[in-house]
């Protein structure tokens, strides 16, 4: 490959799942979602062999940081926003639509909000980002949690705080 390629980022079709949930994090209960990509992708990093995954690569560019531990909420990241679109899907269900700071779509698809979600109260929710098997399954807080504890671990959950918001309010966002 040629000193102009670039990875593909997360916008570029990357087919990905999201699940929402409310976690503990040191005590305090906070509205989060989990996207997972369904299918990795690597680049080798350097002349060593190392594989990068490509989505982490970018997000960790973008201002996410990387997640070891859920003890504490990661940093805002500005500009990120994340739109509801509540009871707006074809069966009724719950959409969400997530837009990177140049107006990129991160993620658009159906979201499964749990009772308690919270982010309306705050105006922002956790977002991470790392392949930790919740897709397709609804999870309460704690199998959430013990779920992304793993990932993080290893280096593979990246995370920010985003806006989130319903259509309605995504204009002021």
């Amino acid at each position: 490959m040629g000193p102009d390629f670039a990875p593909a980022a997360p916008a570029d079709a990357y087919d990905m799942t999201m699940t929402a949930a409310v976690l503990d994090h040191g005590g305090a209960a906070l509205p989060v979602l989990v996207t997972e990509t369904v299918s990795e992708a690597y680049i080798v990093n350097d002349g060593r062999g190392e594989l990068t995954d490509i989505v982490t690569s970018h997000l960790l560019g973008r201002g996410f940081t990387l997640v070891s531990r859920l003890r504490q909420a990661p940093p805002q990241v500005p500009q990120w926003v994340g739109v509801l679109l509540l009871g707006q899907g074809p069966a009724g269900e719950d959409g969400l639509m997530i837009l990177d700071p140049d107006g990129e779509r991160f993620f658009a698809g159906t979201v499964d909000l749990p009772d308690g979600w919270l982010a309306a109260r705050y105006g922002w929710a956790v977002l991470y980002v790392g392949n930790a098997g919740l897709a397709g399954r609804r999870h309460d807080g704690r199998a959430a949690a013990k779920a992304l504890r793993p990932a993080g671990q290893v280096g593979r959950l990246v995370g920010a705080r985003i806006a989130v918001g319903p259509a309605s309010a995504a204009a002021r966002m």
